[in-house]
């Protein structure tokens, strides 16, 4: 096939079109993410607009697909461009003290040294600065979402540490600015719905306090809804070295683990698959509500909604579509996200693993070990293992790139610990619904839970005890480059091969 009918096939296909814009646009948010976009030349802004109008006029069809190629470059170009500080943001203030106004705009984030706050809405000398700035406070601090704060403060350029790049991972959650410790108080607060979310997490950490003893109260926490501030830096450690910190971060990879187990689930337990998907997708909605709706757990909803929906389709070439539109669309309201915010990348990641390896490996199941479906327990520790390892050979290679170690028990320790996830989340959301209702049914619901929450903290422990758990082990941006470009070339042709049987086996 030439390269004028390839390009028919796929100008003529709306479906394969609409792809083609969605990677055209997250590839050049990709490539303009890499440099520092300050000005706006009239040429890149509307040169593009004159060659639209010649390709639209002379060329039709194949004028408007490239019409709509040019448009997504310059799409990304623009909203790189505008996501890039202006001249009144807080950068400005770099080495100086200044007092000003300012509103905790994100959920305070406490950990065993203290708490930090993003503060927004930055008001100093009545004029109004973008951008926000990152606050490091003692641990008898205690502002809230939505409290307005009077803030006199050294300001910091952030800086990178060990090869990590902190200053563009703070910019792409809009933080140009640190300080440590000022001087501050509150002067007034500002209710807004998220106000309230976040004051009803308040209110279940009380529960959670009341009806859990340490340190599984805490895991609970971060299993729930990410809160790692109470876990002890030993677990938190030995989480690490089995590859397990994925269950105590909300993250597209947990979620989307999660998300599958849940409906892997529920199909075996004799519900059809089209039923699984609204109750499921609510179940992640009000999942998000209640771990505070913030960007990264929004993202990660999303990824397992998507996730729900590959599974729910049964067709891996749709769900991949609707994983791609749904990494554009969060680009488009964050274009930094994708060069500087790893949890994106492994997010997305693990889900791409999960919708195109997972069958591959349900096919392997079915054809050599032949034991049926309806076999409970080994089916469903199946699909546990297959979606585990699905997620990890994706992100393998970046969290090698990224992180440079490996876990050598990762696969052993997921699989006999994340098949336990999806029943501790029930169970602890049940029991502190219960603590409202019945106390007493409420605690013992707990204990069973606590239960459970023993059993993976032993295990973590006992694998994270062996030599050799963890090893270190980096990869170069070639190789990484390499790694990926054979695993899509592997992928693509196994599919192209067993496509038949790949839809079947994963039904």
């Amino acid at each position: 096939m030439g390269l004028e009918e390839g390009l028919k096939k796929i100008y003529l296909s709306k479906s394969k079109t609409f792809l083609v814009f969605c990677f055209c646009f997250i590839f050049s948010v990709g490539i303009f993410s890499l440099f520092s976009l300050s000005a706006t030349p009239v040429f890149y802004l509307y040169a593009p607009l004159v060659i639209i109008l010649f390709l639209w006029w002379h060329f039709f069809s194949l004028g408007k697909f490239i019409l709509g190629c040019l448009f997504c470059l310059w799409l990304a170009f623009y909203r790189v461009l505008i996501f890039m500080p202006g001249p009144d943001f807080v950068g400005q203030f770099w080495g100086q003290t200044r007092q000003f106004s300012a509103q905790v705009a994100a959920e305070p984030d406490y950990k065993i040294t203290g708490v930090s706050y993003e503060l927004g809405n930055i008001i100093s000398e009545e004029k109004k600065y973008s951008g926000r700035i990152l606050v490091y406070g003692s641990g008898v601090s205690d502002f809230k979402f939505g409290d307005i704060l009077s803030v006199s403060c050294s300001l910091k350029e952030p800086e990178n540490f060990s090869g990590f790049n902190y200053k563009k991972y703070l910019a792409a959650k809009n933080i140009y600015a640190v300080c440590y410790y000022p001087k501050w108080e509150k002067v007034g607060e500002k209710k807004t719905l998220f106000y309230y979310i976040y004051a009803f997490k308040d209110l279940i950490k009380l529960k959670m306090e009341k009806l859990f003893d340490e340190p599984y109260g805490s895991l609970l926490s971060g299993i729930l809804y990410g809160a790692r501030a109470g876990i002890p830096e030993y677990l938190a450690v030995d989480f690490r070295r089995v590859g397990l910190s994925h269950i105590v971060a909300v993250s597209g990879y947990n979620v989307s683990i999660i998300a599958a187990a849940i409906f892997s689930l529920f199909s075996r337990l004799g519900i059809n698959r089209k039923k699984i998907f609204l109750p499921a997708s609510i179940l992640i909605f009000l999942f998000i509500i209640f771990s505070g709706a913030s960007a990264s757990v929004m993202r990660a909803g999303v990824v397992g909604i998507v996730v729900l929906a590959g599974r729910h389709l049964g067709r891996p070439g749709s769900s991949g579509r609707l994983l791609v539109a749904a990494a554009a669309l969060l680009l488009l309201y964050n274009p930094l996200l994708l060069i500087y915010d790893a949890g994106f990348q492994l997010s997305f990641l693990a889900a791409l693993g999960i919708i195109y390896l997972t069958p591959l490996f349900n096919r392997w199941w079915k054809k050599f070990i032949q034991i049926k479906r309806g076999f409970f327990l080994v089916g469903f520790f199946w699909e546990i293992l297959a979606v585990t390892l699905a997620a990890t050979i994706a992100v393998l290679p970046l969290l090698l790139y990224q992180f440079g170690e490996v876990s050598l028990v990762a696969l052993p320790v997921n699989l006999l610990v994340l098949g336990l996830i999806p029943p501790v989340m029930f169970f602890g959301f049940l029991s502190i619904f219960l603590s409202w209702l019945w106390i007493a049914a409420a605690q013992i619901l707990a204990w069973a839970t606590q239960g459970l929450l023993y059993y993976i903290i032993r295990t973590t422990e006992f694998f994270a005890g062996l030599p050799y758990a963890m090893v270190t082990a980096g990869l170069s941006v070639f190789e990484l480059f390499f790694i990926y470009s054979l695993m899509i070339y592997i992928i693509y042709n196994l599919w192209k091969k067993y496509e038949k049987d790949l839809l079947v086996a994963d039904c």
